[in-house]
């Protein structure tokens, strides 16, 4: 059985050097189908790294492991082709390269790509007011005790967000109080949880059937990478008729042209009277001890 090497690297100009001479190797973008789609390296075939499948897909696609492959991405920045130089070399391929300045690198030559070329511009929200869609958008909490914890969701009523010079600039939501779900117990456990939580000990739903979160500033988070928060909201939340401040970091983006916008944070309930087992206000709770930091986990859908 021959020796299987690990992937060594390879520099774009040895790379054009292949492909001008014609060299037998299978030129591998390990970036997904859309990209490819877009631009490629001439010659190139497709496997995504990022799928379950992508060893599947680079045996249909180069079944000879002694045949050897270069792998490249979007650029140094990105550890893709790293991932897929190591585990093809894992699964037995023979000669594996890394092209690590990829598409970037390629491009800054001016070489030639099939497809269109080059990168499409970051997809920015369309300016206009976006409806929330309360069927696809939600509130998750989560509250806690020294036992334990449960959780459940909320239900948007209505919400509308305004985006101006591609930023979100103002919003304002309203979450119906009487949606109150559990979703950690079942039967009657989740049916008597539920109705505590609507009762005067915590939320007061029948007198305050409406909560409330108005943005009052939103600030773009310089250098944030996708996937992490890229926003800082600052806004004002009624809940059980009580208003207070909030802030917290929220990740804001376009999905199909659908504003998509997701934040999780604590809040101290007992900032808005919802005091039931809180340690700071009662003494000897003992198992009725419930702790004040509530968790929320806010995910928006909206469309102009």
């Amino acid at each position: 059985m021959s020796r299987v090497a690990a992937p060594r690297p390879i520099d774009r100009d040895e790379l054009k050097r292949w492909l001008d001479a014609k060299r037998p190797f299978a030129l591998l973008d390990v970036l997904p189908p859309e990209v490819f789609r877009e631009g490629r390296l001439p010659g190139a075939v497709n496997a995504c790294i990022y799928e379950v499948t992508f060893l599947d897909q680079v045996r249909a696609l180069v079944p000879d492991r002694r045949t050897p492959v270069v792998v490249y991405c979007a650029g140094e920045s990105s550890l893709a082709s790293a991932d897929a130089a190591e585990r093809l070399a894992g699964a037995g391929w023979e000669e594996v390269r890394r092209f690590a300045g990829g598409r970037e690198a390629w491009r800054e030559a001016g070489l030639a790509f099939e497809g269109s070329p080059g990168e499409p511009p970051a997809e920015r929200p369309r300016n206009g007011t976006y409806t929330v869609d309360p069927e696809r958008s939600v509130v998750g909490w989560v509250g806690r005790n020294a036992g334990g914890s449960h959780d459940g969701t909320l239900r948007f009523k209505s919400g509308r967000v305004t985006v101006k010079d591609g930023r979100v600039a103002k919003g304002v939501f309203e979450i119906d109080m009487t949606s109150i779900d559990v979703a950690d117990l079942a039967g009657d456990m989740a049916d008597l949880l539920r109705h505590h939580l609507e009762s005067d000990d915590f939320f007061a739903v029948a007198r305050h059937p409406v909560a409330r979160f108005e943005i009052t500033r939103m600030a773009p988070i310089e250098g944030a990478t996708p996937g992490a928060p890229n926003y800082e909201v600052e806004g004002e939340m009624t809940l059980r008729g009580v208003e207070n401040p909030v802030a917290f970091p929220a990740t804001v983006g376009v999905r199909g042209g659908e504003l998509a916008l997701e934040a999780h944070f604590d809040v101290d309930r007992t900032r808005w009277s919802v005091n039931y087992g809180s340690g700071k206000l009662y003494a000897r709770l003992g198992m009725h001890l419930v702790h004040d930091h509530l968790t929320l986990q806010v995910h928006v859908l909206a469309k102009v």
